[in-house]
């Protein structure tokens, strides 16, 4: 439980979006691998961030949940790091030939980063937490690990797209936007902020 989110109640909507997230979440490299292949990383991103806008879209105009104008700043700001400046540096890198389990594998040092960058200090209990979950994102994709086709310079895309994302968690840590994620769509369709 960390204070700046909500807690999750136990009933199946929470739980059933906890799975789908981390499915969704996981299987972000094997796509980004698999639509580097058809189109280039932007707009691979482009269509996604699109696809995504809609939707959201019409859930905050369903939910019609207003957000202060100083939020819409803040998450614009938050959505450029932890999407637009992550997702790119990720998904750029592994069109370029980093490997999609090398790039997972680096992106998955972002909670490390996030704890010893933060404000909150970790208990040891945590500390084995976030190590063996690297551990076992290596696991995962130890087949797919290795230089692949990628210049060197590549794999320092994926690496400041992770910062970014720890950058902007870090940021939505000290803000305290209030505002659940859904909610915060609402401000596609804020007119009167």
């Amino acid at each position: 439980r960390c204070g700046y989110l909500p807690v999750m109640d136990r009933r199946g909507t929470d739980v059933a979006l906890a799975v789908a997230l981390v499915v969704l979440w996981s299987s972000g490299f094997v796509g980004a691998r698999l639509g580097t292949e058809a189109a280039t990383a932007t707009t691979l991103l482009a269509w996604r961030f699109l696809c995504a806008a809609a939707v959201l879209g019409l859930v905050a105009a369903v939910r019609r949940a207003p957000i202060p104008r100083r939020g819409v700043w803040r998450q614009a700001v938050l959505g450029l790091l932890i999407q637009v400046a992550y997702l790119e540096g990720v998904v750029t890198g592994i069109e370029l030939g980093v490997p999609a389990g090398t790039a997972a594998l680096i992106a998955a040092t972002q909670p490390l980063l996030v704890a010893a960058a933060g404000p909150d200090r970790t208990s040891v209990r945590q500390r084995w937490g976030l190590g063996l979950g690297l551990v076992g994102v290596g696991l995962v994709v130890a087949g797919d690990l290795g230089p692949g086709t990628a210049p060197w310079w590549a794999f320092l895309l994926p690496a400041a797209g992770t910062v970014a994302l720890a950058v902007g968690t870090l940021l939505e840590r000290r803000w305290r936007t209030g505002s659940a994620p859904i909610e915060s769509a609402s401000l596609l369709r804020c007119s009167n902020c």
